[in-house]
């Protein structure tokens, strides 16, 4: 019986620790630092409630118009963007998250919706204007999307989705003029 009572002390020895610190609660002054720093401030403009007129392009030469509406909440301690975008004429429901990286110095946005799209952006603020990039690859070639919010006042913005086959040239996919409903 006492040969066994060093591997009880050893087993106590290593397993104690991980009591302790499963009963620790997690400390959160990371993530109030995260979340706060300037930079995490930054997509701060798009926050509201608003209202949007716009167009997107059918093909080469032909423009529809609509409209929508798109709210957007600060979350999760403030460290998380919700956007919830509802448009009848577009046909277009759709949900985004987005948050700053401090490792990758830029921001991440995952967006989804009723057409089953799953994209992934990242970005962040050049100049005035905060552009967010995403890429998609098929069996010929790569295409490259971008999402840029201009013209940024209090009550308003432009943001516009454009592709690109190179980087270099965009072509204009779709515009939506915001307009704050708060």
């Amino acid at each position: 019986m006492n040969r066994f009572i060093p591997s009880i002390l050893i087993l106590v020895i290593i397993l104690l620790p991980l009591v302790i610190a499963a009963d620790t609660p997690p400390s959160n002054t990371g993530a109030e630092t995260r979340c706060t720093a300037p930079e995490a401030r930054q997509f701060d403009f798009w926050l509201g409630d608003w209202a949007i007129t716009g167009r997107y392009r059918t093909s080469d030469s032909t423009w529809e118009e609509g409209t929508a509406t798109n709210l957007v909440t600060l979350e999760f301690d403030s460290c998380v963007i919700s956007e919830n975008f509802r448009s009848k004429d577009l046909g277009l429901n759709g949900h985004s998250v987005s948050t700053w990286s401090p490792k990758l110095k830029k921001w991440r946005q995952t967006w989804v919706d009723n057409s089953g799209t799953y994209l992934d952006f990242v970005g962040g603020m050049e100049g005035d204007n905060m552009v967010l990039y995403n890429e998609r690859a098929n069996d010929t070639m790569t295409v490259y999307y971008r999402m840029v919010f201009s013209d940024i006042t209090d009550d308003s913005m432009t943001w516009v989705w454009e592709r690109s086959k190179d980087k270099k040239t965009w072509k204009r996919m779709m515009e939506l003029f915001y307009k704050r409903n708060d």
